[in-house]
């Protein structure tokens, strides 16, 4: 794994987002043995179009090429 990562997501999601984020980055340094720096795009939000949202599940669909 990278030990930086930089995340884009919707503006609405941000908080949950950077909860998830903080959660995740100290769960994998707590099972790799070393850390991994989150950013989260506050710039660049995805478009409030490119999602769907099933049940308590949030997909991120994005085009490929």
């Amino acid at each position: 794994m990278d030990k930086q990562v930089f995340v884009r997501a919707r503006r609405a999601d941000f908080e949950l987002v950077e909860k998830a984020a903080k959660a995740a980055a100290q769960e994998f340094e707590e099972k790799a043995g070393y850390p991994v720096v989150v950013d989260i795009d506050t710039d660049g939000p995805l478009d409030p179009g490119r999602f769907t949202l099933y049940s308590s599940f949030l997909m991120l669909i994005v085009p490929v090429g």
